[in-house]
């Protein structure tokens, strides 16, 4: 019996770390952007596996960044990098790349969101675009529920995403000497050739895989070289990473700090890159901890019909099971929530006055919540509805806050529960359920 019972706590323990894995999907309707070259594009990723890492943001800050993939994706070069946004900057734009990355506030506001889908897809944008519920750091992981129902300039997009994201972790440097050593002493003598107009010096110290540059080129950004390098410039240490290094510079006439980033190349150092207005060897500040956030009351997954739909409405508890969705004409679609099983043959007993609606429930007491959206296809939102009793009928329900999206014949969505205290009129969300559904097109 005790072997019996340690195989039963071990299968526990593996199922509870399966549900924890990063799990989730993004439902994309893009439409045509003839200027953009972009052709319109219906899809759906299912995402796996995540990575988080700071990411520098305003003044001075940083905040936690996501990339989740799917399987098979390897993300080793990430969690080996030394700038992860650099790489997943460079990853993104390969023909191959599939991903969601998205960035995170301390309240739990994503205010960055952007969709890769092998080159097909180039949709995202900063602002509020969407919530993660109860995101948190626990150990090495940040773990939350990112959701967003959205239209994003004329494309329709559901993110439904319980991500378990291991974090980045820098990889170890060892420090310069005060003058920078190697990569200091080629950096200078660069700076040197560059406000010397030496073309010679300033072409062997570019990378290998750099070209050369041309009679016109030469012309054109030489002025511009010497006026982003710094006049009187003083290397200040930075922090050697194998064969890379990142120098902190400062220059005589100007309060500005900067850096450069170094590669080794055989026996000599070559300029990557430089910054200025940052010092990029300090590495990012840590993002500020979480405060403030949504508590995630609906930790389910989307899936065909109801999640989360044991609720309270008004004092009467439902266990709500079953969704019938419909679209009434170009600007309106209704979505009826209901404890039963629903017969879609005897829908229009909810528009048509003449016809009865009990049939529509079947053998169950007419019983549910009916939520009115407006619109017709992308974000859709339910302002108003109706409680439906089987006593008291159809009662108009005001200030729903549904949300929905509408992509192809489906249509995914959200209604919050609320409670408000009228001493203070101020609304409290006390419980979330989310639903999934084919729509009927009565039109």
């Amino acid at each position: 019996m005790k072997t019996k019972g340690c195989i039963a706590a071990l299968g526990l323990l593996m199922a509870a770390s399966a549900q924890a894995a990063t799990t989730g999907r993004v439902i994309v309707d893009q439409v045509a952007k003839p200027s953009r070259q972009l052709e319109a594009v219906r899809t759906e990723l299912k995402l796996t596996q995540a990575v988080a890492y700071p990411r520098s943001w305003v003044n001075d800050e940083s905040r936690w960044a996501v990339f989740a993939v799917p399987a098979g994706v390897d993300l080793a070069g990430l969690r080996a990098a030394r700038d992860p946004e650099a790489w997943v900057s460079r990853h993104v734009q390969g023909d191959d790349a599939i991903g969601l990355r998205f960035m995170i506030d301390p309240d739990g506001s994503a205010v960055e969101m952007y969709v890769h889908d092998r080159g097909k897809l180039q949709l995202g944008a900063s602002g509020t675009m969407g919530h993660v519920h109860a995101p948190r750091i626990e150990g090495n992981r940040l773990r939350g529920h990112y959701l967003s129902f959205t239209d994003l300039f004329g494309s329709s997009v559901v993110i439904d995403l319980a991500f378990d994201a291991e974090l980045w972790q820098a990889p170890r440097a060892t420090p310069l000497p005060a003058d920078g050593g190697a990569p200091g002493a080629a950096f200078l003598a660069l700076v040197k050739a560059i406000h010397a107009g030496d073309r010679a010096a300033i072409q062997a110290a570019q990378p290998r895989d750099r070209p050369a540059l041309d009679e016109e080129d030469w012309a054109r950004l030489l002025p511009r070289m010497q006026a982003m390098m710094p006049k009187q410039p003083k290397i200040a240490g930075g922090k050697l990473f194998g064969d890379s290094a990142i120098l902190s510079i400062t220059d005589a006439g100007s309060k500005e700090p900067a850096s450069a980033e170094m590669a080794r190349e055989g026996e000599r150092w070559v300029l990557v890159r430089s910054t200025s207005g940052a010092d990029r060897s300090a590495g990012l500040p840590s993002p500020p901890a979480f405060a403030d956030t949504q508590p995630d009351l609906c930790p389910q997954l989307l899936r065909e019909g109801v999640v989360c739909g044991d609720v309270s409405w008004k004092g009467e508890a439902f266990a709500i099971r079953h969704v019938l969705a419909v679209q009434l004409d170009d600007a309106q679609h209704l979505v009826l929530l209901a404890p039963g099983p629903l017969d879609p043959a005897h829908a229009h007993g909810l528009w048509d006055e003449d016809a009865p609606v009990e049939p529509l429930f079947g053998k169950a007491p007419a019983r549910g919540l009916l939520l009115d959206f407006g619109g017709a296809h992308g974000a859709l939102s339910a302002e108003s509805g109706y409680h439906i009793d089987p006593e008291a009928g159809f009662t108009e329900e005001f200030m729903l806050r549904g949300q929905a999206v509408r992509i192809g014949d489906r249509i995914y969505g959200t209604l919050p529960v609320s409670e408000t205290d009228r001493s203070t009129g101020e609304s409290k969300v006390l419980q979330i359920l989310r639903f999934e559904a084919p729509v009927l097109d009565r039109r």
